[in-house]
């Protein structure tokens, strides 16, 4: 059992290193591209911040579009084609997006979870939580979708806001070893704009990339010593404190 649980291991890591020497290089190359043409912005970025401890790190954002889960990964590009490592995790949704054949080989860098189900909500946190504890780095928006379509909101002075998160978040925050490096994003709506029906593959193939986008990378941070709800407000008060800067 131990031979073969080795062995699937490696198959796993030859598929990771295909993918991010392939489909991320290339992305990562546009991503670069759009930085260096200043239609993507990023600030507060340095290497050291994207660093995973020995329980992960997790990216928390805001989700305004369906524009920022493509971007976000490449933040840790080029690290992650030199180091597995630094290859961050996408929670992504089970039914709109996971389980579409076109998003099979983007399985390997994702955790998916089944909105709207507490049972599958808690077998995908737990899942979440042993990716941590192996110290991998996962990105997470918290608001559950994207904030439009939110119905309790948290707003800053200027009235940027964000999405009440999920109770079930607690969970997974409990461990006060777990490093949360918040990021703001805005603009991303411009560039693929919402719709409240679904939209259908490939609905992200031509963005409007002469659009603006701009990225804002806070202080990394770890919560101890506070109530499970405290957390929550702390990460969302941080996340919109990020906003107004």
């Amino acid at each position: 059992i131990s031979a073969l649980s080795k062995g699937g291991k490696m198959r796993e890591k030859v598929k990771l290193f295909l993918l991010v020497w392939t489909v991320s290089l290339f992305l990562g190359l546009v991503f670069l591209v759009l930085r260096l043409t200043k239609r993507v912005e990023v600030s507060g970025y340095s290497r050291k911040k994207l660093e995973p401890g020995e329980k992960g790190l997790i990216l928390v954002s805001n989700h305004p579009s369906l524009w920022e889960p493509m971007l976000l990964p490449l933040l840790f590009f080029p690290w992650f084609l030199f180091s597995l490592r630094l290859i961050p995790f996408s929670i992504v949704d089970k039914e709109n997006y996971y389980d579409k054949r076109w998003f099979t080989p983007l399985r390997l860098v994702c955790l998916p979870i089944k909105r709207g189900s507490p049972r599958e909500e808690v077998k995908s946190m737990e899942k979440m939580k042993e990716a941590l504890a192996q110290g991998k780095i996962l990105i997470l928006f918290a608001e559950g979708g994207r904030t439009f379509k939110g119905e309790e909101f948290k707003s800053s002075p200027s009235g940027r806001k964000i999405r009440k998160f999920g109770k079930g978040l607690k969970r997974l925050f409990s461990n006060g070893e777990i490093i949360i490096l918040p990021v703001w994003t805005e603009g991303g709506e411009k560039v693929v704009p919402n719709a409240l029906s679904f939209p259908r593959f490939p609905h992200f193939v031509f963005p409007r990339i002469w659009r603006k986008t701009i990225i804002k990378i806070g202080e990394p941070f770890r919560i101890e010593g506070v109530s499970k709800q405290e957390m929550i407000e702390i990460i969302e008060g941080t996340l919109l404190e990020l906003g107004e800067k």
